[in-house]
């Protein structure tokens, strides 16, 4: 009996055969195989919402592979992740492969958390079939998406600028930053002192900071010490003799273990002990999960699933934990009984939390095995995982009150005791600070009573973790989709970390400094970021500032959050999916038609004046007027309308209020570098740029000139400023036949990449390219042979070639499965 596994990553299905023997075939599907149709007719809401669904580009092969050897297979195994995304992976799969090629066999759906021997075991000994209940949350989500996607975004078109795109998710955490940005943006800091006396006593010095005044707590926004006169008054009674000891309290504190990982911790701790992206540490934890290769193993998974709400562990696992503890750290670091975590809120997908799926395999038994970046992740699961089955730190937490005519100071201290699950995890959360043995009513004199004038501070940006612990606490989202999500708004341009802001800084000082006759203190400059912190732009809020206006009732946390409890129902089976999407797409539509009648953006831009008293941080006098103002048209008549903040699809510019005329970039200066080769038309050097959709080219400094750019548009390059010429194939354009001339086709380059066309550029002669993968190399320079289609998917009556040498082979291009509807 033959048996053919499917998993989604080719790193994942070596790791799995490891455990399967010869009678399992395990082949990689490479993520979804189909998705909806492009356009606005995917979907038909008059039928009930059927759906039209198309294989996705470069899948095409990758079916027919699955059904070739699924004709030599007598059971079928979908070993997917256990997750929605991975049940919607495996129903995708049976649609694609088609009733008839499944006919007379056994089809399984196995999960399991981790790629072990034992995990894999069970899982195959106890299948299930495919969880329709998942599959019809996938599809309520996806069809929602999809409606409210497409006409959303083209909404946004016709009132901003093309290229902007919104979303159920997306749109609400671009909400978040905004609102946040304007929450920072309107605070008015408010002065405080405080006050502290210095002291020294048996050799040690410490400061105890004024806690109550005439037994009025001090605080800094609800009873703060006002200005500098009350601090003064303060200080002069402090002053006017010593403190007394009013109290010593000392008590043992516990300081109990955290729960192990799940992907909204780990992508918050990632990033404030190493520095990671939440993409980064996914991309990380996805190698760690599917298989890493280590010498004399093999592929092998080191983690569970990383995509979990949970902080459930199994049973075999927590009595690993403890056994590693008791060999490593001994019988008083290993508590009585196993510690046991409730996730708050309805945990869900995954049902395991993350942890390594051996905790034997210590992460310096792996250090030099695993690159960097994947040791540097298992260490801080696997030391996360351990210290959360390990007891309380324990400290002497020390109180010391002092009292001076009607004021109360206060100071603290603990030294640690015992350990714990620091002795694993490191540092604890508090400070250390051993105090000296003082007594209730000794009386200390003081060295110094200092006063210190202080502001409240405005509430911090959001990092990428931060957002991340904030959607997951606002249940905006799933953890497959935090990363994603973010790195859209990343995409758009709806937020940054502080680049359009600094760079309109400079600017904004570059035009004040020509105005008073002075040098800038600031340089214009190629943008910079500020830091990790996000920063709404004019972009990210002109966009949710639309939304708001006409979609309110579904741009918001409230209204996302219960979405995705209405999807948990659906995956139960406790309400229909059809009958969740048609509430929501009435509406929807209700609200998009209403929608139609609102301005256009260029009706009320956002000013530049109204920039300098409102998001920028330069002194600036309100008197100057409309600054800058627009100064003279295209044709020379003076205009005195103020500048506005503007789009275009790919950038951020200034331009003139009434007319849009006299534009400014405001990106900054373009990162320019000349390299060591001649333009082939003027023989100037070449300079290295990027151009608008981020892709690097060479170029000299009158490419953009009309003549020049008709003989020489500049040539593609690699980031290190290597060319990448046009490379001619044996291929003739098949859209030349029956012309006089025939034209063979050529290699180049795109902004998604490289792709075959027509010297001429008739029409849809462009064809992108589907690599094939390394299983396919080229005869002469081995790298990956691609096949040319068509727009619809559909191969070309060619061969396959490599794009790098153009050399063709003799393999006929596969044919690509039509679309299907459900």
């Amino acid at each position: 009996m033959s048996n053919l596994v499917i998993v989604e990553s080719p790193a994942k299905a070596k790791t799995l055969g490891r455990f399967l023997g010869q009678d399992y075939t395990v082949m990689a599907s490479k993520g979804h195989v189909r998705d909806l149709a492009r356009g606005n007719g995917a979907i038909d809401v008059e039928a009930d919402f059927a759906t039209t669904w198309e294989v996705v580009r470069g899948a095409g092969t990758v079916v027919k592979s699955i059904k070739s050897a699924l004709g030599k297979a007598d059971t079928l195994y979908l070993a997917t992740d256990p997750d929605r995304e991975g049940e919607a992976i495996s129903w995708h799969l049976l649609e694609a492969l088609g009733k008839k090629a499944l006919e007379g066999r056994k089809v399984h759906r196995v999960v399991f958390h981790e790629i072990t021997e034992a995990a894999v075991t069970e899982a195959f000994d106890d299948p299930r079939g495919l969880d329709e209940g998942r599959v019809d949350s996938y599809l309520a989500r996806r069809i929602l998406d999809r409606l409210m996607g497409y006409p959303l975004s083209g909404w946004l078109w016709t009132k901003i600028t093309s290229g902007l795109s919104a979303g159920r998710v997306q749109s609400v955490v671009c909400k978040m930053v905004v609102d946040r940005e304007r929450e920072i943006r309107a605070f008015i800091p408010a002065e405080y002192w405080m006050i502290a006396a210095e002291i020294e006593e048996d050799g040690k010095s410490f400061i105890a900071d004024l806690r109550k005044v005439d037994g009025k707590t001090i605080h800094p926004e609800k009873n703060p010490i006002p200005d500098e006169k009350a601090a003064g008054a303060i200080q002069a009674r402090l002053s006017s003799g010593p403190l007394t000891v009013a109290s010593v309290d000392k008590r043992d504190r516990k300081e109990a273990a955290r729960p192990p990982f799940r992907t909204s911790t780990l992508q918050g701790a990632a990033s404030s002990e190493l520095g990671f992206t939440p993409s980064r540490t996914m991309r990380a934890a996805q190698k760690l999960y599917a298989g890493v290769d280590l010498p004399g193993s093999g592929p092998v998974g080191l983690i569970t699933y990383m995509r979990t709400d949970s902080f459930h562990v199994a049973g075999q696992a927590i009595q690993a934990a403890r056994r590693v503890i008791e060999s490593r750290y001994g019988d008083a670091y290993l508590p009585s009984k196993p510690n046991y975590y409730q996730a708050g809120g309805a945990a869900q997908e995954a049902h395991e939390a993350i942890r390594p799926t051996d905790p034997f395999r210590h992460p310096q038994d792996l250090k030099g095995q695993l690159p960097p970046e994947l040791w540097k992740l298992y260490d801080l699961i696997w030391r996360r995982f351990i210290a959360s089955q390990m007891p309380p730190a324990r400290f002497m937490q020390t109180t010391i009150k002092l009292e001076r005519d009607g004021c109360e100071l206060g100071l603290g201290g603990r030294v640690l005791k015992f350990p714990g699950h620091l002795k694993v995890r490191g540092a604890g959360r508090g400070k250390d600070q051993e105090l000296p043995e003082l007594e209730e009513g000794q009386e200390l004199t003081p060295t110094a009573i200092t006063k210190e004038q202080k502001f409240t501070s405005p509430p911090r940006r959001y990092s990428e973790a931060s957002l991340v612990k904030a959607m997951e606490e606002d249940g905006i989202g799933r953890p497959s989709t935090y990363a994603p999500t973010i790195d859209t708004l990343f995409k758009r341009a709806y937020v940054d970390h502080g680049e359009e802001r600094s760079t309109l800084e400079a600017w904004l000082e570059t035009l004040s400094a020509d105005r008073e006759g002075r040098e800038p203190d600031v340089k214009l400059q190629p943008r910079k970021r500020k830091g990790t912190a996000l920063y709404a732009t004019f972009r990210g809020e002109v966009v949710t500032d639309f939304l708001m206006k006409k979609f309110d009732d579904i741009v918001n946390e409230g209204f996302t959050a219960q979405f995705e409890e209405l999807l948990d129902e659906v995956a139960r089976g406790d309400r229909p999916w059809r009958a969740v999407v048609e509430e929501f797409n009435n509406a929807f539509t209700a609200d998009l038609e209403k929608a139609k009648d609102l301005e256009h953006y260029r009706g009320d831009p956002i000013l530049l004046d109204e920039t300098l008293a409102q998001s920028i941080s330069i002194a600036m006098e309100r008197d100057m007027g409309a600054f800058p103002v627009c100064g003279k048209d295209e044709e020379g008549v003076e205009c005195t309308a103020p500048m506005a903040v503007l789009f275009g699809k790919a950038d951020t510019y200034c331009g003139c209020s009434a007319e849009q005329h006299n534009t400014m970039p405001l990106g900054g200066k373009q990162e320019v570098n000349v390299v060591d080769l001649p333009c082939p038309i003027c023989e100037k050097p070449l300079q290295h740029r990027k151009n608008r959709w981020g892709n690097w080219f060479l170029g000299c400094e009158d490419w953009q000139e009309k003549e020049h750019k008709a003989r020489f548009r500049g040539v593609s390059a690699t980031e290190e400023g290597e060319p990448i010429w046009v490379v001619t194939t044996p291929f003739l354009c098949p859209g030349c036949e029956g012309r006089e001339e025939t034209v063979e086709l050529v290699r180049r380059v795109g902004k998604r990449g490289p792709y075959l066309a027509c010297t001429q550029y008739r029409g849809n002669h462009k064809r992108f390219l589907e690599y094939l993968g390394e299983d396919e190399p080229c005869p002469t320079c081995e790298k990956p042979m691609a096949v040319d289609e068509n727009l619809d998917g559909t191969p070309l009556a060619l061969r396959y070639h490599c794009p790098s040498c153009g050399l063709g082979s003799d393999r006929e291009a596969d044919p690509v499965p039509t679309p299907k509807s459900r």
